[in-house]
């Protein structure tokens, strides 16, 4: 009888640590990766401004870890096998600071002192702070799923989450360092009822759902916003 029971803990053992090895190898990426974004906002006026985003994808014990910098700030944040995220850092070359973690339907944030600045309570949808977290669901059979953002802004009351929804249009040729590869095709939209306020697309390598561009819908008070995969390493 102990020795079934011994099998049995085993078993349930090995079937676990099978399913957290295939969540990580559902990715498709080969991992670590070191990839630089340059993004591009033009004005109305025609003026570009131009910065690069730097951003790393790695493995953890617990499923990723995903750092980001640009010339004045830097992020990182950490996501369960199943991508969605469940703790960011955030920090401006200014000093300013703040933690964000998401504790079972609630999406919490914290400033530098610790204190509590905003709680919504976000229910089963996914955290995405990063598009490239997206890769799971472009590989998928799904054809839109909904998710939430955090939106941070220059001071910290102004912080707000919002909730997107990403859908596929169809497979497209895009331009990537000047040759053309195969992609998935995803447009980026609010909620239902204000999907006419704003939307962007976003394209994901098929061979492996690696984000490799957006482009925002340019509306008459908004800038143009591209971004685009620039080196990957």
């Amino acid at each position: 009888m102990i020795n079934k029971k011994i099998y049995k803990f085993t078993w349930i053992c090995l079937m676990f640590f099978c399913l957290i090895a295939a969540a990580n190898q559902a990715v498709g990426l080969e991992l670590p990766l070191n990839l630089t974004y340059k993004e591009t906002l033009t004005s109305k006026a025609g003026k570009a401004k131009i910065r690069m985003l730097h951003l790393t994808l790695a493995k953890t014990e617990f499923g990723y870890a995903i750092t980001s910098s640009t010339d004045d700030s830097q992020s990182t944040s950490y996501a369960l096998p199943n991508m969605r995220m469940y703790r960011s850092e955030f920090l401006r070359n200014d000093g300013f600071k703040l933690v964000a973690q998401c504790d079972g339907q609630k999406l919490t944030v914290f400033n530098q002192q610790g204190k509590k600045i905003k709680q919504k309570d976000i229910g089963d949808l996914p955290w995405h702070q990063h598009l490239i977290l997206l890769n799971k669901f472009v590989l998928s059979d799904e054809d839109e799923i909904s998710f939430v953002e955090l939106q941070l802004a220059q001071q910290d009351t102004k912080i707000g989450v919002e909730e997107f929804r990403a859908i596929k249009e169809g497979k497209a040729l895009r331009e990537v360092n000047g040759e053309f590869i195969r992609t998935f095709k995803v447009r980026i939209t609010l909620p239902e009822k204000w999907s006419h306020l704003w939307s962007a697309y976003a394209w994901f390598r098929q061979s492996d759902g690696l984000f490799v561009g957006f482009e925002q819908t340019l509306l008459p008070e908004e800038d143009k916003c591209v971004w685009e995969l620039v080196t990957e390493e």
